[in-house]
């Protein structure tokens, strides 16, 4: 990692020697031949792993992310013939991931099948044997790595007046991460990234980090959802809560997907295959491709299981950490009024004295959060068990919201107004109170005034003051 940062910045340092107008295909050069490009993967849909979709799925694949990355680069420069932008804030999910202790429990289930399976043309998948075993869980993967690192040259790209070697000397580029490995490192490969392309021949490691790593305890902005105890009781402990999600789990929908299974893999009759088993098999499908680029498991699966399933994860993500319950997203207020903080000293300061960048690097358990109180794609109709066919066009979708290395960008820029603008995986989303994905701040704030003002952790979250479950 660090060779291959110092061969960006050699070449960055080469873009400078460039025409204003060859420097956006030296860029476009400089990604598409990158190393670090994403495995090319293939033989299943793209996006349909809900949150275990990989960066690069949730836009289809590394063509259509780089085809992104041109559109964003474009929009940036219209906007600097107009403005200025003075700060960036953007609030991560960590990138992809090794499977977590219970999904390597789960795939206990996948050596019982393979002993009933009597078809000859799924017959590699008898002989099939884990990748993952003897990995410690949930730790960054090697895509997750990569992801990272671009990630951080992208942003450099878009923002090169921001991320300087100045600002990290003087300490105005901020890292805050959750207290896990998983976070902290993607914190640590974005700043590589955003460093290689700074064109300096420092080495980056004798530039301060200074990453903030949050106390498990107390961690109010990233993990807030570990220390409510209103979410814990009347959520997360509450086997009502998910009622739609084991609904679905038990339904026709997921049944047709049992019986198909059973059927593609002629499966002794004396086993029944459960839909524990089907959710399985969509899982090591999505770890497999996703990390090694390839996975046997993802041939029995036709697309209509794949959308089957996607919706059954996804109705557990809608009801446990987003729309489903005003709890599950109430309680990322702190990490709002957080982000709008840093803002408001960029307007005040116009940067003199205030951080220009600040990064939080935090979990799925985070963004769904944040982007429910910002009022995203938020459906009119809520998922439900029984509505899968209605809502094949749904605006919740997790491998488009919060994939590996999800993000949300927060762009203050100064015009003739201070003006801000969101990004969601570097693409423009226009807010709830706005016309348009460029809007003023202060009509911004004006939207969020409710929790901007009032946003009291201790009583939204404290049993003490709510006598009466929500469900």
């Amino acid at each position: 990692m660090e060779t291959m940062a110092t061969i960006f910045r050699t070449l960055f340092s080469l873009l400078h020697q460039t025409t204003m107008e060859h420097q956006t295909v030296f860029m476009f050069v400089l990604i598409a031949t990158s190393p670090y490009l994403y495995a090319q993967t293939s033989n299943a849909p793209t996006g349909m792993f809900s949150t275990k979709t990989t960066y690069a799925d949730s836009f289809g694949g590394n063509s259509e992310l780089t085809s992104n990355f041109n559109n964003t680069m474009q929009l940036m420069k219209l906007r600097k013939e107009q403005c200025n932008p003075i700060q960036v804030n953007i609030v991560f999910r960590h990138a992809t991931r090794y499977p977590s202790k219970k999904d390597f429990n789960n795939l206990k289930k996948l050596i019982d099948l393979q002993e009933h399976i009597n078809n000859g043309n799924t017959n590699i998948l008898k002989t099939w044997k884990s990748q993952f075993q003897n990995i410690e869980p949930k730790i960054l993967a090697d895509v997750g790595h990569k992801e990272m690192f671009l990630l951080g040259q992208r942003f450099s790209q878009y923002f090169p007046e921001l991320f300087t070697l100045e600002h990290f000397l003087e300490e105005k580029i901020i890292f805050k991460s959750s207290n896990t490995s998983r976070t902290i490192q993607s914190a640590k490969l974005f700043r590589e990234g955003l460093q290689s392309m700074m064109g300096n021949n420092e080495d980056e490691d004798s530039v301060d980090f200074g990453l903030e790593v949050l106390p498990v305890e107390d961690d109010v902005l990233l993990r807030f959802f570990d220390i409510c105890e209103r979410f814990t009781v009347t959520v997360e402990d509450n086997k009502t809560a998910l009622y739609e999600v084991k609904e679905f789990g038990e339904g026709k929908e997921v049944q047709a997907v049992v019986d198909r299974l059973t059927q593609t893999l002629n499966v002794s009759s004396d086993f029944k295959l459960s839909s524990g088993h089907a959710k399985t098999v969509h899982t090591i499908c999505a770890y497999e491709r996703g990390l090694l680029g390839h996975s046997d498991w993802c041939s029995v699966l036709t697309q209509e299981d794949m959308l089957v399933m996607e919706y059954w994860a996804d109705l557990k993500h809608y009801w446990r950490k987003s729309y489903g319950y005003e709890i599950n997203y109430h309680m990322s207020c702190v990490l709002l009024q957080d982000i709008f903080s840093a803002l408001d000293r960029a307007v005040t300061s116009k940067c003199d004295s205030s951080p220009v960048d600040v990064f939080w690097f935090g979990h799925a358990e985070t963004l769904f959060p944040l982007l429910a109180i910002l009022g995203l794609f938020n459906d009119t109709v809520k998922l439900r068990a029984d509505n899968f066919d209605a809502q094949q066009n749904r605006l919740f979708r997790g491998g488009k919201l919060s994939p590996f290395a999800g993000n949300i960008a927060f762009v203050m820029y100064e015009c003739e107004e201070f003006m801000v603008e969101v990004l969601l995986n570097e693409k423009p989303v226009t807010l709830p109170c706005c016309d348009s994905s460029l809007c003023l701040y202060a009509t911004v704030k004006k939207c969020y005034s409710k929790w901007l003002n009032n946003c009291n952790f201790k009583h939204l979250c404290d049993m003490q003051y709510h006598v009466h479950s929500e469900l």
